[in-house]
């Protein structure tokens, strides 16, 4: 048997007008976790987009993760010139 899941899906823009975007793009990314409990992956869709998918035990956990993980990066971004944006997908 095997144990319910939930799975949600969304689009994280992450965009920088420095010369040093694509490092500043880098280290946002790198400290971007999935919380206790959760998976979640990051796929490159094209610059500046990447799919975050998180999978988790309710759909009400899902979407504290994606919160959770948005606030990362939108914290890491802070102080460069990097803009975070986060749209989830409709469709589920």
């Amino acid at each position: 048997i095997k144990k319910a899941s939930a799975q949600l899906h969304g689009v994280l823009t992450l965009v920088s007008y420095s010369p040093e975007g694509i490092e500043e793009i880098k280290g946002v990314l790198s400290h971007v976790k999935a919380p206790e409990g959760t998976t979640a992956t990051l796929s490159y869709l094209g610059a500046p987009r990447y799919q975050l998918s998180v999978t988790a035990p309710d759909f009400k956990a899902c979407e504290k993760a994606i919160e959770h993980m948005v606030a990362q990066a939108t914290s890491a971004a802070k102080g460069k010139s990097t803009t975070v944006s986060f749209e989830m997908d409709e469709k589920e």
